[in-house]
């Protein structure tokens, strides 16, 4: 058995997408993966370390949605299939790719699955509902599907509108390294070159966009700093709405208490979750981008470093995240919940090893990268 993944998102670009396949990929028997995304900067010294075959297309990400690009990626996905001996394809979203795998169905008659994430459902929804031609195309191409992959149920739900068949459906949760994100002594080395000697830490950690929340953090933390005059808040990332965030760090007069550290380096990531007190991430939803976080990784990552998580009830943060267990759920916009959580958390330690420790207990149980491979290579088998 042989399989294809098809996708637009994939390492070294970063985003929980890219680390979903990335790591569904290292878990399956290597000589069965195949391949396809666009180029993206420094895709050769990355692709050379990985222990599968990989197909870069012919133009970079941002060209496939353009018609003639998908005409040339469909010819080169044909000859791929003939050459490797494919036997299914995993398309990584429903558009664009969910049109190539249609006709490759037509062409070729293999068989496909389509994994879901959470924006991507929401667009598919959004189109649907606009017009009729695309929601009948939606439907063909979900109905066509042999399997549906969901990263939780609340992107499951997402899709009930367009009549998706739920004897198709699974949900397979994202996972963590459990080798790598684990509970240790903080670096030194880490702690002097982020200056966290003696500093309580919030940290952030993802794509700097607005549905992630931080302006209502940077909001709630005058109440905390009155209380915990010590406080660091590490932005890890980079993003569209950097600007506007360092803006209002400013207008705040919160320099002092906030620091941008744009991309740090991956093998950084472990100590800086170990060198931090809580990781927050209040995500909400965006109807108007149709941005919502279909699940998050990053509060597993946490978690799986023992450190106790807050995040917004929205999306499917409330399926990653157990309140009261491993973390706690706020309203999003509500900048005192979010204020008074933070505070619960930094001052009651005994709460708060707590809520790391069984956080670090569901990962292992529930929510390792071995595990969510075995399953995916299992609904392969039976397609």
């Amino acid at each position: 058995m042989k399989t294809l993944l098809v996708a637009q998102d994939f390492p070294p670009q970063g985003g929980g997408m890219q680390e979903y396949y990335l790591n569904i990929c290292l878990n399956l028997p290597p000589e069965e993966v195949i391949v396809a995304v666009p180029k993206v900067e420094g895709y050769q010294e990355a692709d050379r370390k990985l222990p599968f075959k990989i197909y870069r297309a012919p133009f970079a990400v941002r060209k496939a949605k353009v018609f003639i690009y998908s005409l040339i990626w469909l010819l080169q996905l044909i000859w791929i299939i003939k050459k490797e001996r494919i036997s299914t394809v995993q398309c990584g979203v429903i558009l664009p790719i969910g049109y190539l795998s249609l006709i490759l169905k037509w062409i070729t008659k293999i068989k496909y699955l389509i994994y879901f994430h959470g924006m991507d459902a929401l667009g598919a929804r959004a189109k649907a509902e606009r017009s009729r031609f695309k929601k009948r195309l939606l439907y063909k191409i979900i109905s066509r599907s042999s399997r549906l992959i969901f990263n939780s149920k609340y992107t499951m739900k997402i899709l009930e509108g367009l009549e998706i068949q739920k004897d198709k459906c699974e949900v397979i949760y994202p996972g963590v390294e459990l080798r790598f994100f684990r509970r240790r002594q903080p670096s030194p080395e880490i702690v002097k070159k982020y200056n966290l000697e003696n500093k309580r830490v919030i940290l952030f950690v993802g794509r700097l966009v607005k549905r992630k929340g931080i302006d209502d953090v940077l909001q709630a933390l005058p109440e905390v700093i009155e209380e915990i005059p010590n406080l660091k808040y590490l932005i890890v990332g980079k993003g569209e709405d950097e600007a506007r965030l360092r803006k209002i760090v400013e207008d705040m007069g919160l320099e002092k208490f906030v620091e941008f550290l744009g991309y740090a380096p991956r093998e950084d990531l472990p100590h800086l979750y170990n060198a931090s007190d809580i990781f927050v991430m209040i995500s909400r939803e965006i109807e108007s981008r149709k941005s919502i976080e279909g699940f998050g990784i990053v509060y597993l990552e946490a978690n799986a470093c023992g450190v106790p998580v807050i995040g917004g009830r929205s999306g499917g943060i409330p399926e990653a995240i157990l309140n009261g267990e491993t973390g706690l759920l706020v309203e999003p916009e509500n900048i005192e919940e979010i204020s008074q959580a933070i505070l619960r958390i930094l001052k009651d330690k005994p709460f708060a090893r707590k809520l790391g420790e069984n956080g670090r207990q569901r990962v292992e149980a529930e929510f390792s990268w071995d595990r969510a491979g075995k399953r995916v290579h299992l609904v392969l088998e039976k397609l």
